[in-house]
């Protein structure tokens, strides 16, 4: 197995070899039918959530980025003082 793996990844970057045997794993791992369905209000439910949780992240990343570069800023002093 590990021959295969060398043998399809040479030549290429090391991470396709792991996409590929994770993908493989993924394949066989996985039942061939499966018996779930999602209606439109939970798909809606579930697009909202990752919607939500993509711009907090994006809101933090900000306001933690602009944080940090306060820390290496030069202070002014006030003119009114």
């Amino acid at each position: 197995m590990t021959r295969f793996i060398r043998r399809l990844t040479r030549n290429r970057a090391p991470a396709a070899g792991t996409l590929l045997l994770g993908l493989v794993i993924f394949h066989i791992g996985t039942p061939v039918q499966a018996w779930a369905y999602l209606d439109p209000i939970t798909g809606s439910i579930v697009l909202q959530v990752l919607a939500a949780g993509f711009v907090a992240g994006m809101a933090t990343f900000r306001r933690t980025r602009e944080w940090f570069a306060g820390l290496f800023r030069k202070r002014t002093a006030d003119p009114e003082s």
